[in-house]
């Protein structure tokens, strides 16, 4: 990886960057917890934004208030049902860290299958945007803006254009695609 010795300095940071947003999502789901109207009113004020950057960018919108507000309910929902079940949700949880985990070991395994040095603090960083991009972007396209979202990024963490691109398009075949193989053949 070009740039790797600058971003190994960074190891400290992700680590911190990491706890913080993990503190801030379990505030921000004590808050949810407790004053729901306050989660609603942000959550319809970020959809009805969003709604008009997609708006001006493809000529119409993206979200219905309709299925923000049940998207709300369905997330009170799962609050609920985690509660009750806790062994359950832990499990649940376990299994999600499982698969970050399995999604950030295959991109990897993907640089250093062709060859690059890779800086952990970069790909973790790397494949963390990519994440978060996906999450984000639940939307047709999302690979389209995925793949673009991280080749931005490549860019900035000093990784070649190509190179990323080929990494990425194998990480996502490993994670993506083989397992709907699987699945199809079994």
């Amino acid at each position: 990886l070009n740039g790797a010795q600058t971003l190994n300095g960074f190891a400290g940071d992700v680590a911190l960057m990491v706890l913080i947003g993990a503190v801030l999502i379990a505030l921000v789901v004590i808050v949810a917890k407790r004053d729901q109207g306050w989660l609603e009113r942000t959550v319809l004020s970020l959809a009805m934004m969003l709604d008009l950057v997609v708006r001006r960018i493809f000529g119409r919108g993206f979200f219905r208030l309709g299925q923000v507000r049940q998207g709300l309910l369905d997330f009170y929902t799962g609050l609920e049902w985690a509660r009750a079940r806790p062994r359950y949700a832990a499990g649940s949880l376990a299994m999600n860290i499982l698969r970050s985990f399995a999604g950030f070991a295959s991109l990897y395994l993907a640089f250093l299958a062709l060859g690059s040095n890779a800086a952990l603090p970069a790909l973790i960083l790397f494949y963390t945007t990519g994440s978060l991009l996906s999450t984000v972007s639940a939307m047709p396209g999302e690979m389209f803006l995925v793949g673009a979202g991280l080749a931005i990024f490549s860019r900035l963490f000093g990784i070649p254009r190509d190179l990323a691109l080929v990494a990425i398009l194998l990480s996502r075949t490993i994670t993506f695609w083989l397992p709907l193989l699987v699945g199809y053949l079994s």
